[in-house]
């Protein structure tokens, strides 16, 4: 089973995507901040990361950056919705560390799962 790694700091955001993605049939783990997405990664690793870009403790950048140091070819998709920029700005610099993929909020829930499922083949 393929285990994905949300992180939000939006609850509703994230429990949204977390019930789509285990009704899909994914184990998935919660962080609500960048700092628990990296704890969570270092202690249990995920198949697929799934990160917001614009969270509170540890930003998401920072948070893709050091799960980057720890596993190079971790599969990871960044998403954004804004904030003082627009989110495609934020997205960019997301690609730039290296992510996968990106997705702008707000996206469709068939968007999410078809990317992950592509992640989840290669």
């Amino acid at each position: 089973m393929v285990h994905v790694l949300v992180a939000d700091d939006e609850d509703a955001v994230r429990s949204v995507i977390v019930g789509a993605l285990r009704r899909a049939g994914y184990d998935v783990a919660e962080a609500r901040n960048g700092r628990e997405a990296v704890e969570h990664f270092k202690a249990a690793s995920a198949d697929i990361v799934l990160m917001d870009l614009l969270m509170p403790i540890k930003d998401g950048i920072e948070a893709l950056m050091e799960i980057r140091r720890v596993a190079p070819t971790a599969k990871i998709i960044a998403m954004s919705g804004g904030g003082r920029i627009a989110a495609s700005d934020y997205l960019v610099w997301a690609q730039a560390i290296g992510v996968n993929r990106t997705l702008e909020k707000p996206f469709s829930l068939t968007d999410l799962i078809a990317v992950i499922e592509e992640l989840a083949h290669t």
